[in-house]
């Protein structure tokens, strides 16, 4: 079925080359690059301020097209790579082992006992992982939350918590069993602010980061180091539709802490 936004996504690719060519256009023809000398004008200013502005009103076109005709159709969410800028351990005798705990709660559930639970999900730990390199997750699925691809009728109804640690003396498996158990009672116990989603997931988050805070202290006396704290990954309308005509869209979460700096890539597709 042809993608009713093509126009828009040609129309896009075609000013982006116009930009592209008036970036890359030599205004002292037959004088190598490198020696041509600095201009003070920008002769080229108000053309690609001009389309600036077209790219802007054509990518918003776009979003509006795409949100059009979405239909409810399984789709599957997961950890697809984790690229490492900084290093935990830097060195050339050690390397880092980084794994991710997510929290996923779809919040029907709460009310359908039929539905599938809260759960904490483990990926990984990875290992050799090194400063400037990128390793492709081992397979997981966040989302269906029972393993299996899903609907997503509406994002809002999904929380994911990630937290990204790097792997010492605990046994990742046993920081995930407790964190879970330990989600049980977070999430009764703040059920009162379930209307005011914001508040409910700052809740549940700080939650979640005392509960690994408790679990990591299964590798003494060399705990776990957990890099940064608690986001939460937010699925949007938008996401949900560019995976619905595009069959796949993926989101980032960046995590700084203890002079490590790694980014945590999700793919959410059709499967």
């Amino acid at each position: 079925m042809p993608n009713p936004c093509q126009p828009i996504i040609d129309k896009i690719r075609a000013l982006e080359k116009q930009k592209s060519e008036l970036n890359g256009s030599n205004e002292f023809p037959g004088v190598p690059p490198g020696l041509i000398p600095p201009s003070p004008i920008d002769h080229h200013g108000p053309e690609l301020e001009a389309l600036n502005k077209q790219l802007l009103q054509e990518a918003m076109n776009l979003n509006a097209c795409l949100l059009k005709g979405v239909s409810p159709v399984p789709m599957v969410m997961s950890v697809k790579s984790i690229s490492c800028r900084n290093a935990n351990d830097p060195g050339p005798f050690e390397s880092d082992e980084p794994y991710v705990l997510v929290y996923v709660l779809n919040l029907p559930s709460l009310a359908n006992p039929a539905l599938p639970s809260p759960k904490v999900v483990l990926v990984g730990p990875l290992s050799g992982v090194d400063a400037k390199e990128t390793h492709p997750a081992p397979a997981n699925i966040l989302w269906g939350i029972n393993g299996a691809p899903a609907t997503i009728p509406n994002p809002d109804d999904i929380i994911l918590l990630v937290a990204m640690l790097e792997n010492d003396n605990a046994p990742p498996a046993s920081v995930r069993t407790a964190v879970e158990v330990a989600m049980g009672p977070i999430l009764a116990l703040n059920l009162t602010s379930i209307g005011n989603r914001a508040e409910f997931v700052a809740r549940l988050s700080n939650g979640m980061q005392g509960a690994i805070q408790t679990a990591v202290k299964l590798g003494l006396p060399d705990p776990d180091d957990q890099i940064g704290t608690v986001q939460e990954l937010r699925i949007s309308r938008l996401d949900v539709a560019k995976a619905f005509h595009f069959g796949n869209t993926t989101l980032d979460l960046t995590f700084k802490g203890d002079d490590s700096h790694f980014k945590v890539n999700f793919q959410l597709k059709r499967p």
